[in-house]
């Protein structure tokens, strides 16, 4: 799933269907009533246009007559968006790892190569969950840099602060506290995906709903309603 920096919440269903809505986090009670038609296995989405993973694994822009292929794209597992710049950043089907920038239609490698399976950016610089799971930060054309002895499944940035989380390997949610320091959330959840939206953490739980975290106290399912 993947929230715009408007609140308004995107997902892929079990099916691989494309949802939104009108209604914006935070808020308990979304009616999923937008149905862009579509299939995917993957969405991110900057300011108002989403981009996916379409079911031929390459990259498709949402646009008002509807999904168009982006030219170039590799085959692609994962994507995520640059809030910042508004590059793409994609990892592709061999596991190597791609940006995209939408104003120049241009297609890059990673001028430090590196190998991952799960992808987040902000302000020029991605990180990645690489191979032996561990969590890496590009250094650029130097390569990566460990993160500590954390490990995750799944990786998002707080599109404000920086901050990272990721879905660790026990499917309980992490922060980053800066260096080698990694924070298990409270409440003893557990996740699938995550997203953070104005320093709140959003995840996709074991159940494949929604939920909010509530700090302290864990976290609170949303409800979200599809038409009939």
């Amino acid at each position: 799933f993947a929230i715009s920096a408007q609140g308004q919440p995107w997902l892929i269903t079990l099916y691989k269907k494309i949802r939104t809505s009108n209604d914006r986090l935070p808020g308990h009670r979304l009616f999923l009533d937008f149905d862009p038609k579509g299939q995917a296995k993957e969405i991110s989405v900057y300011g108002e246009k989403p981009y996916v993973i379409a079911s031929d694994d390459k990259l498709w822009e949402g646009t008002p007559n509807g999904w168009v292929p982006v030219g170039g794209s590799p085959l692609c597992k994962r994507i995520a968006i640059d809030q910042a710049m508004g590059t793409v950043w994609a990892i592709a089907s061999n596991n190597h790892i791609f940006s995209f920038t939408p104003a120049t239609k241009v297609w890059k490698e990673h001028p430090g190569g590196g190998l991952g399976k799960d992808i987040c950016a902000h302000a020029g610089t991605p990180y990645i969950i690489g191979m032996d799971d561990h969590v890496w930060e590009s250094v650029g054309a130097f390569g990566w840099t460990s993160l500590g002895d954390g490990k995750g499944k799944r990786i998002a940035i707080d599109p404000g602060n920086g901050q990272l989380w990721v879905i660790g390997m026990n499917d309980g949610v992490w922060s980053h506290l800066g260096a080698d320091n990694w924070s298990e959330h409270a409440g003893d959840g557990r996740a699938k995906d995550i997203q953070i939206h104005q320093h709140v953490p959003y995840v996709r739980g074991m159940d494949d709903g929604l939920w909010q975290s509530a700090g302290a106290y864990g976290w609170q399912r949303l409800n979200l309603i599809e038409p009939a």
